[in-house]
C-alpha cells in the first residue's frame, strides 16, 4: 500500500474520490482491490495522516485511479485519471492538475 500526503488547501472539508475503472486484484495477495476509496479531507484541505491506498503498481490489471475532488459543499471541482505508483509516500495531486 500507498501513503497518500498533501492537500488541496482549496477544497476545505472536501474529500478526493478514487474509482478504478475495472476490477482489479491486489498482485501480492491475489484478493480484490477496493474498486473505490474516499479519502475526506480536514479543514485545511489536509489528507488526514495514515491515509492508504493500492498503487496502481501494486495491482492488475494495471491503469490509474479515476480521482474526483468535491469541495465542502459536495460539488464537483475537478476530476482527473490519476496513477498513483512508485515509492511512499505519494503527495496528492504532484502533477498539474
Amino acid at each position: 500500500m500507498k501513503t497518500i500526503v498533501g492537500s488541496l488547501p482549496d477544497c476545505p472539508n472536501g474529500t478526493v474520490t478514487l474509482s478504478f475503472p475495472r476490477p482489479a486484484k491486489v498482485i501480492s495477495t491475489g484478493l480484490p482491490a477496493p474498486g473505490t476509496v474516499e479519502i475526506r479531507l480536514d479543514s485545511g484541505g489536509n489528507v488526514p495522516a495514515g491515509t492508504q491506498v493500492w498503487g496502481n503498481d501494486e495491482m492488475e490489471p494495471g491503469g490509474a485511479w479515476l480521482a474526483i475532488v468535491r469541495d465542502g459543499t459536495g460539488k464537483v471541482v475537478r476530476s482527473k485519471l490519476w496513477p498513483v505508483r512508485g515509492a511512499s509516500p505519494i503527495v496528492l495531486f504532484k502533477m498539474p492538475i
